[in-house]
């Protein structure tokens, strides 16, 4: 059973439960009318499976992870990208951590230990878990630091200090990959690499933001993208059902699990939307 849960602020709808009007909406088509993203594969085999038992048809559909988004929106506007896997982030973090003498890191080596160069397994994770929160965005990394720091009697404690050392650590690597990713950039090579799918994401969305045309391009016959599956909403995949919503044509639903749902969708409501989306700078604090 679907309930639709009403966001006021938000420009797309939020369904919590079954996706039941995706079903419905299923229909025969000369060209995918609905472009329908999941997080994984598995959920698009649910969502073909639950369609074939149902007898509708799948011609109006088309599936892409966020990833294949996001190479679509770049390869629409003339800038192809694709992103560094984690073995290649993990090759460059070593090679950063133990060739730079940035201050960040000297802070970062004093929450997770020294020498950093030895504990990049457990640096990529972090830069991971705050690369999904804020996206490496400057707002979004105020707003945790704000909200860290927001009781004063601890603001100058260890806790609070040791999040801003990693906030702030993590997001100047993240710069870095990316700089070390640009400079190694293979002669010839039409793609360029990103230090990550979430850096791929922010960089399309920006791309978007810049030129709302190229979505009609890489998708001419879409009316209606369906996100689906969500158990956990970052802060990119926020940013494009945002931007998809306000800055071009088509229809965007965001399909959320019934045990999940609610607690996303009472963050949503709480959400203000953010200048330039997709952007993604590095935080400092000391």
């Amino acid at each position: 059973m679907q309930h639709e849960l009403t966001a006021y602020a938000l420009p797309f709808q939020v369904c919590v439960g079954e996706p039941d009007s995706l079903w419905t909406s299923a229909s025969r088509a000369t060209h995918p009318t609905t472009l329908v993203v999941t997080p994984v594969q598995l959920h698009k085999r649910n969502i073909e499976t639950r369609l074939r038992e149902q007898a509708r048809p799948l011609s109006s559909l088309t599936s892409r992870r966020l990833r294949g988004v996001a190479e679509d929106l770049l390869e629409a506007a003339g800038e192809p990208a694709i992103a560094a896997d984690r073995v290649d982030r993990l090759v460059y973090t070593a090679d950063i951590l133990a060739e730079s003498n940035r201050p960040a890191y000297d802070h970062l080596a004093a929450v997770i230990g020294e020498p950093l160069s030895h504990h990049v397994e457990t640096v990529e994770q972090v830069r991971s878990e705050f690369e999904l929160v804020t996206g490496f965005h400057p707002r979004r990394m105020e707003k945790l630091a704000d909200a860290v720091q927001s009781d004063a009697r601890r603001a100058s404690g260890p806790a609070t200090i040791d999040t801003l050392d990693l906030l702030a650590g993590v997001s100047q690597l993240h710069h870095d990959l990316h700089d070390h990713l640009t400079a190694d950039a293979a002669v010839g090579t039409t793609a360029s690499r990103l230090a990550s799918e979430t850096a791929l994401l922010a960089r399309a969305i920006r791309e978007l933001v810049a030129d709302p045309d190229i979505w009609a391009a890489a998708y001419p016959a879409v009316e209606q993208l369906a996100v689906a599956g969500v158990s956990m909403l970052t802060a990119p995949l926020e940013d494009l059902l945002c931007v998809v919503a306000t800055q071009t044509d088509t229809d965007v639903h965001l399909y959320l699990r019934t045990a999940s749902g609610p607690a996303i969708n009472d963050h949503l409501a709480r959400t203000t939307a953010i200048d330039a989306p997709g952007t993604q700078e590095v935080f400092s604090w000391r």
